[in-house]
């Protein structure tokens, strides 16, 4: 190893070491979402039989009340509805591109080969997940292991990157280990496995909120600049500056999480992709994507499976998540209607504990 790398390769350590206990604590939020998306599933919101095996959840574990399931539903679906609509509107051109920023225990990819509408057949489309090192490394293994997984991703090699751990790839899956805040060596990742040509979409799931605000300033702006086209999904925590928010970032605190990008407001959370000169940006608050964008009939469905009385309770906290769209193209087609966004009043009731997310 020469010299300059060493120096590069100590730098990084040193950087990882410093955010030691807050990694884990976020990566332990993964787990979290995994466990409620699970028992979600279980109970028949939605059907993923992939998580499970990329992620141990003790079979033991308490039921989760019914707002952690509804929304966990929320979460998925809108993520899922936006990535499949992304793929189905590019099914005429050769080859597109999904990047999914901290994917973590995520099975998105999975669920997407498995979707009837989805051609899983063809390799019309490239699946990047990037997450830390010893992260990504353990969904390689699982991967490996499972034939069901495996099978989606197709024939795989395996190797190891020289800066950051494993890697995993197929001609149409790629798994990377990199820490997402080091934006120089991500870019080097993404440019090395990726066009810049092809059209693209970004996936950030509760991503961005741990970042600090410059280091999201920096990856939108070096992103929006490498592709020629580009689509950004993105689902975080909003409202912080009431008595609402404020609990749920003390909470979250407590637990070795800060937040120190969450945003005040609906349009804080635009603020960083405009300045990066996305072209078009849109977001509407979780309660808005549920009553209002997801599908009707299956809302109706679903809302059947559990009797939620804490009405008031849901509706405060879908109102302090958001959904985000942006985009650099120059006729970009949303996901959603976000113009069916509207405003809500906010009761005084104290945040849950564990937030679902």
């Amino acid at each position: 190893m020469s010299g300059e790398a060493a120096l590069r390769l100590a730098s990084m350590k040193s950087a990882t070491q410093s955010h030691g206990d807050s990694d884990s604590a976020v990566k332990g939020t993964d787990h979290d979402a995994s466990k409620f998306k699970i028992s979600a599933v279980r109970l028949g919101y939605y059907e993923d039989p992939f998580l499970t095996k990329l992620v141990d959840i003790e079979e033991d574990t308490p039921r989760p009340p019914p707002i952690f399931h509804r929304g966990s539903y929320a979460r998925v679906m809108a993520i899922f509805e936006a990535t499949k609509k992304f793929l189905l509107d590019h099914q005429h051109i050769a080859k597109v591109q999904v990047v999914s920023l901290g994917c973590g225990s995520d099975s998105l990819f999975w669920r997407l080969c498995a979707d009837t509408d989805v051609d899983s057949r063809s390799s019309y489309f490239a699946f990047v997940e990037i997450d830390f090192p010893d992260s990504a490394a353990r969904k390689a293994e699982r991967i490996r292991q499972d034939a069901l997984l495996s099978a989606s991703v197709g024939s795989l090699e395996t190797g190891t990157d020289p800066w950051e751990g494993e890697i995993l790839h197929s001609d149409r899956y790629i798994l990377m280990g990199c820490d997402i805040r080091d934006t120089g060596s991500l870019m080097t990742r993404i440019s090395r496995v990726t066009k810049r040509r092809l059209p693209t979409m970004v996936i950030s799931e509760c991503v961005l909120c741990y970042l600090e605000p410059r280091t999201t300033d920096m990856l939108t702006s070096k992103l929006v600049s490498h592709f020629d086209d580009l689509s950004w999904i993105s689902y975080d925590p909003v409202g912080s500056e009431d008595s609402f928010g404020r609990r749920m970032v003390e909470n979250l605190a407590q637990r070795g999480c800060g937040l120190p990008g969450i945003h005040r407001d609906l349009q804080g959370c635009t603020r960083p992709f405009h300045n990066a000169g996305f072209c078009t940006v849109h977001v509407a608050d979780m309660l808005t994507v549920y009553n209002m964008i997801l599908d009707t009939n299956q809302r109706r469905r679903i809302e059947r499976i559990e009797f939620l009385d804490e009405l008031e309770e849901w509706n405060l906290v879908m109102k302090h998540y958001a959904l985000l769209w942006a985009s650099n193209a120059p006729s970009p087609t949303p996901p959603f209607d976000f113009t069916k966004h509207r405003t809500e009043s906010r009761a005084n009731i104290s945040a849950p504990h564990h937030p679902y997310v």
